[in-house]
Formats: C-alpha cells, structure tokens, sequence
C-alpha cells in the first residue's frame, strides 16, 4: 500500500510538472498574442491616419510611390499577423479542448 502511494504521488508530481510546462508555454503564446495584437492595431491606426490625411497621390512623384509601396508592405504584414494571430487563438482553443489548463 506504502509503494503504491508513493507511485501515485510521483505520477501527480509529474502531472503538475507538465501542467506548468503547458502553463508557462501558453502564457507565452498569450503574450505574443498580446503583442502582435498590439502592433496590428497602432500599424492600422497609423494606416488609416495617412489614409485619411487627404494627400493626392502622383503617378510621377517617387516619393508617393515610395510610400504607396510602403503602405502595402504595411498592409500585407497586418493581415500575416492577423492570420498567425488566428492561428495561436485556434492553437489555444485545441490545447483547451485535449485538457490543457490555460
């Protein structure tokens, strides 16, 4: 009976080891989360401030067609962060359903 308590309480030490590993990992996916979500919004913010500055644009002017470019890159890297954004949430979402404690 001695053994067999002492095996449990080593299998529920294990237990709680991994439930900080998991812990610890999603809180990190939960920052970075946090982060990107952060950047996403003050890149948007800062987008649709120029958007709506009312600046005419020339085909001819390289500057505006430099930042013409740049706004692109800019939107291109909101919505690659939105999508991997999506995807830590739908990571989370399975860790939570195998059990996972969040």
């Amino acid at each position: 009976e001695k053994n067999r308590t002492t095996k449990l309480k080593r299998e529920v030490k294990a237990k709680e080891t991994d439930l900080m590993k998991f812990t610890h990992a999603n809180t990190k996916i939960l920052n970075e989360t946090s982060a990107l979500t952060e950047r996403m919004h003050r890149l948007e913010k800062n987008l649709n401030n120029k958007a709506g500055a009312g600046e005419p644009t020339s085909n001819n002017d390289p500057a505006a067609k430099k930042d013409a470019e740049e706004r692109r890159k800019l939107v291109h890297l909101v919505r690659l962060q939105a999508r991997e954004v999506d995807a830590l949430k739908a990571e989370i979402m399975m860790l939570r359903r195998k059990g996972g404690h969040i």
